[in-house]
């Protein structure tokens, strides 16, 4: 059923449902990053050509190359999330070697790399703990060099730089998945709004029907009800249409709490549609005879109202207007033979 929810709430909320649009939204930046890493790896083993053939050089590189087609081929979000922390443990560390080798390039080079690891990691990494975990151990791995010898109070100067890359990795990381967050919740509410009656607050007739597609096309079979309100013109004549509002807001309640349904919508008027997710017709029939019951005994509404239902079954390979044509037919019956009831079609077909 549509949700209730009228705004989007504009706090950081990361919700199941954003996971795996986030994942592909961020995608191609990721891979842009990635490869950047890599060719830059690279760029440095052909400066440094004597280290090229060793295993300090191709072991990191060939991390970093599996850990990059895990992340960009998972549907996981634990895998990517687990292949991005690993991947940028893997930069750091092998730079880290590279820095045990050649104390120059660790005094010179080590200072920069460090703040340009923390401040990527925040294109990398989703989550405020993964990314506060790496920026930490970089610091703390690489232990950065910036001449101590020749400044005095050189820890302040370490302090200040760790603060700011960390700060700024930050601020990046969390503008970024915010504005990214609220982004998808916008979209989730007017779609949400493109999919909802806007008086009964469930799914509108085109929502239904192509949720109903679905429904046909992922399920062996089911059973669909269609549903009319009895006498609603009198209703509307009689006491305003205000009270037929209401009368179509009561029926809504039921239908949003009517156990063993898929989902239920307003098909125009005071019509209504529910798709029935049971192969069994002795528990179709109950359910709709359970909402009879329910509808019968309401006293939320202005006035006593009852409804008349056509409830019919479908197969997968079976044709959404045949169903619906079905179901109207089967509706219309329950009319001439008295309304406040639900005609069956087991076993009837269409001519």
């Amino acid at each position: 059923m549509p949700s209730n929810r009228k705004y989007p709430s504009l706090e950081l909320d990361v919700s199941a449902d954003h996971r795996p649009r986030i994942r592909l939204l961020l995608r191609e930046g990721i891979i842009a990053v990635q490869l950047l890493v890599i060719a830059s790896w690279l760029a440095v083993h052909l400066v440094l050509d004597e280290r090229i053939a060793t295993l300090g050089a191709w072991g990191p590189l060939l991390m970093m190359v599996a850990l990059f087609t895990i992340q960009t081929r998972t549907n996981s979000d634990n895998v990517w999330r687990y292949s991005g922390l690993l991947f940028m443990l893997t930069v750091v560390l092998g730079f880290k070697l590279i820095f045990l080798e050649y104390p120059l390039l660790h005094r010179q080079f080590s200072l920069a790399m460090t703040v340009l690891a923390v401040v990527g990691a925040s294109l990398l990494i989703r989550g405020p703990m993964d990314y506060l975990l790496v920026a930490v151990l970089s610091w703390v791995l690489v232990m950065p060099h910036i001449g101590h010898d020749d400044v005095s109070d050189y820890r302040w100067y370490l302090a200040i730089f760790f603060a700011f890359s960390i700060s700024l990795g930050w601020i990046n990381s969390r503008t970024y998945l915010r504005a990214l967050s609220i982004t998808l919740q916008i979209e989730q509410h007017y779609r949400t709004l493109s999919e909802t009656d806007y008086l009964t607050s469930l799914y509108n007739r085109r929502a239904l029907m192509d949720r109903f597609e679905r429904f046909i096309e992922s399920h062996g079979g089911g059973f669909f009800m269609m549903i009319d309100i009895d006498d609603f013109k009198r209703i509307n004549d009689q006491l305003g249409h205000a009270a037929g509002d209401q009368v179509l807001r009561v029926l809504a309640a039921r239908l949003r709490n009517m156990a063993g349904s898929h989902c239920a919508g307003r098909l125009g008027g005071e019509e209504f549609g529910v798709i029935i997710d049971t192969l069994s017709p002795a528990i179709a029939l109950a359910i709709a005879e359970r909402l009879l019951e329910a509808v019968r005994n309401s006293r939320e509404a202005p006035a006593r109202f009852t409804f008349s239902a056509g409830l019919v079954p479908f197969s997968h390979d079976q044709a959404l207007a045949d169903i619906l044509i079905h179901a109207d037919r089967c509706l219309y019956k329950a009319k001439r033979a008295g309304k406040d009831r639900v005609h069956f079609g087991v076993g009837e077909h269409l001519s």
